[in-house]
């Protein structure tokens, strides 16, 4: 009779199992499972441990007092393990602990709440949680996953034992709701241990929650010498938090606290909550608490500090957390808490080009003169800090490029030799100066005779009329005889204005040579990209740096083709921004443009201009860039930093290196636009950082990582996985981190 009803207990339990598509309320979950028991170990002639220490932890995700009576665990075979006698209950976001043992013969320091005498399965491990709400069986959680051979998570070796755990979702609206308890990315290996007896060296927290994680979360891991940058005090994974308290520990000889934002913690701890704090010396003591109410779930910010570095010789200031505690709101009770610190690095700043470069000819004696750093200036540069002796001007900071472009007020004489200096108050190791030699300034192409072979026959003497004329008319764009500088070179109909008349001037002639004419400075391939589509032609510029005029001949066979428009790519700019010329000639469309005034260039990719033609016989062949030039805001040659120039015709997924050492790239070819979402993954599955998601056009792209997840933190040394989604596509890609 036993027999005929546990089968038929079996039976009534696969039915609940195959319905409804195993959905699961998840009000109460597998929290923690010690299914490998510890290590065991002889006192006295007893046996300490082992099989003895088996346990489960159940645990309440709501926030009601839960009456869990006759609830009962069943193992992958229908087996019932454990059945919850009456009386039992579950506090709100509390823990239930089921153990093998309560005393005696076990390591655990906690006394549990209910004992059991079956063993848990070390081989197919699935548990099942079941609860009976009138004539209904009601399927609670499933831990673990019966088609595998061994556990989700959790380690059984000789000297190391581990208990498996419960992921959440870290989403504060949700949390804590637990993660699909029969996927391997929804259980992690204990890391932590509590709730265990005096030398007992297993891992995990039988009675307790996984500890909250104090963080100090900095806004940036390098900081330029006399910058602030702020760093929040975060706790993450926090249960029923109502109130804290801890010190945070600074070097005062690198860093000084600015600010305390004293209602940073509202946010978490919610409108009515409270921060205290206090200073002495280098230590900053905090307290925070709500002002009644239940307490705070998930991840937030208890406070938020700016400081500013001081020691241009200091190396790094770590930043260090200490007397941290963590209370909750039922009886005020201690959470378990980790602080984990972080660093700040305080760096000078180095030089590492100029421009012109020391002792080099500069391009034209109008030209801005610009120095490339390192990094970030702690502060604006100002032409007290960057300055030409005898001759002011105004500096401009273009952050993305790290340099800093010095435009004199007042045209610089030919052929005259100059120092610039930057001054190390700005944060550099030393005064910087650099020397330079101006080329000679002669008058604008002779427009009437553009065979003149006079040597001062145009700006930079080279006896065309292309895109580094047209540049210099961009940066004195808008200038009068009465403006300081004033220039009259690119007034071309001598109004005394430099203006649309003179843009006409020269777009009438542009691509008009003498004799005397000479090539021009390559492009790399990567940096100009000729992409069909029908018999429309995209020039585009793909990831250039500081880009402030172009030139470039477009070729093509009038045999067979007929030139039907050109238009502006619009990447300069609209037209108050930037001006666009195109001039036909037999077989060729000559094309330029240039930013307007003294500004800075563009970086990034682009589209220079469109050009359409139609087809007079059935042949379409495809034209061909056959001369460019990209001019930068110092009207020098810049360059780009793009990958191939050419379509790709296939997907590709690589990183740049694998072994992959922070910071890199992640090289990405697609043969047409997409939708596609690329992410990191590591090898259980948990996703690490989203790089991007998006429409990408076609083309070859690198997206870069520096090596942090989603939340700032810098990943650990091992495999992760690249995800690239789009639609009808899927790549992956293993990547090796170094550090």
């Amino acid at each position: 009779m036993k027999e005929l009803y546990k089968s038929i207990v079996g039976a009534i339990l696969v039915a609940v199992t195959a319905s409804a598509a195993r959905s699961r309320t998840g009000t109460v979950v597998f929290n923690e499972i010690m299914w490998m028991g510890t290590i065991e170990t002889s006192v006295d002639g007893n046996t300490i441990g082992g099989t003895n220490d088996e346990w489960i932890e159940l645990r309440n995700t709501t926030s009601d007092t839960l009456d869990i009576s006759g609830w009962y665990i069943v193992d992958a075979e229908g087996d019932t393990m454990i059945t919850i006698p009456q009386g039992k209950f579950i506090l709100p976001y509390g823990i239930f602990l089921i153990a093998r043992k309560d005393s005696g013969s076990s390591k655990i320091n906690v006394k549990p709440d209910l004992t059991f005498t079956s063993n848990i399965p070390n081989q197919r491990l699935q548990l099942e949680l079941y609860m009976v709400a009138g004539d209904d069986t009601v399927l609670v959680d499933v831990a673990g996953d019966s088609s595998r051979t061994t556990p989700l998570a959790g380690k059984n070796q000789t000297d190391d034992r581990r208990s498996m755990v419960r992921r959440y979702h870290t989403d504060p609206d949700s949390f804590p709701k637990a993660e699909d308890g029969t996927l391997e990315s929804s259980w992690f290996t204990a890391i932590y241990s509590a709730g265990w007896d005096d030398g007992a060296t297993e891992r995990g927290t039988p009675g307790y929650p996984e500890p909250a994680l104090l963080r100090v979360v900095p806004s940036g891991d390098t900081v330029v010498f006399r910058d602030t940058f702020t760093v929040s005090i975060r706790v993450e994974d926090a249960i029923d938090l109502f109130s804290g308290n801890f010190s945070l520990k600074f070097d005062s000889t690198a860093l000084e606290l600015i600010e305390v934002d004293t209602t940073s913690q509202r946010g978490f701890l919610g409108d009515s909550s409270v921060m205290l704090e206090a200073t002495f010396g280098d230590s900053l003591n905090v307290g925070v608490t709500k002002l009644g109410g239940g307490g705070a779930l998930g991840t937030g910010d208890l406070a938020l500090l700016t400081f500013r570095a001081l020691g241009s010789d200091m190396a790094s200031s770590p930043l260090s957390l200490g007397e941290v505690k963590l209370r909750s709101a039922t009886n005020l009770r201690s959470l378990l808490v980790e602080a984990v610190d972080d660093t700040v690095t305080v760096v000078t700043l180095k030089v590492l080009s100029t421009s012109p470069q020391s002792g080099a000819v500069n391009v034209i004696a109008s030209a801005p003169l610009k120095v490339r750093l390192e990094r970030s200036p702690a502060e604006a540069v100002t032409e007290a800090k960057f300055r030409i002796s005898g001759i002011s001007g105004t500096v401009t900071y273009y952050p993305s490029a790290h340099r800093a472009v010095l435009s004199p007020s007042q045209l610089l004489s030919g052929d005259t030799q100059y120092t610039a200096l930057l001054d190390k108050s700005l944060g550099m190791e030393s005064d910087y100066t650099w020397s330079f030699t101006t080329s000679v300034v002669g008058d604008i192409f002779d427009l009437d005779d553009p065979t003149d072979q006079d040597p001062e026959d145009d700006y930079v003497g080279d006896g065309l009329v292309d895109g580094d004329d047209l540049a210099v008319l961009g940066f004195f764009w808008l200038t009068t005889s009465d403006s300081p500088g004033w220039n009259p070179l690119p007034d071309l109909n001598k109004d005394g204005k430099v203006d649309r008349s003179d843009l006409e001037i020269l777009a009438e002639h542009y691509g008009e040579r003498s004799s005397r004419s000479s090539p021009k400075l390559a492009v790399p391939p990567s940096c100009i990209v000729l992409r069909p589509e029908g018999t429309e032609f995209e020039v585009r510029a793909e990831e250039v740096d500081d880009l402030y005029a172009f030139h470039f001949v477009l070729s093509y066979d009038d045999r067979t083709l007929e030139l039907a428009g050109v238009e502006d790519g619009g990447f300069l700019g609209g037209r108050d921004e930037a001006a666009f010329v195109a001039r036909t000639l037999p077989g060729k469309v000559v094309v330029g443009g240039t930013r307007l005034g003294r500004v800075g260039g563009v970086s990034g990719s682009g589209c220079l201009a469109r050009v359409e033609f139609r087809a007079k016989v059935g042949k379409f062949p495809k034209p061909v860039v056959s001369r460019a030039l990209l001019l930068g805001s110092d009207l020098s040659p810049c360059g780009g930093r793009g990958l191939t120039g050419e379509v790709p015709t296939s997907w590709k997924l690589t990183a740049l290196p694998n072994p992959f050492l922070p910071p890199g790239c992640i090289a990405l070819h697609l043969p047409r636009p997409y939708m596609v979402s690329l992410r990191i993954y590591d090898v259980l599955g948990r996703k690490v950082r989203t790089l991007t998601e998006g429409e990408m056009p076609s083309g070859s792209h690198r997206i870069t990582w520096d090596g942090r997840d989603d939340m700032g933190r810098q990943v650990a040394q091992g495999v992760y996985i690249l995800l690239l989604d789009a639609p009808g596509r899927r790549m992956t890609e293993r990547l090796a981190v170094l550090r």
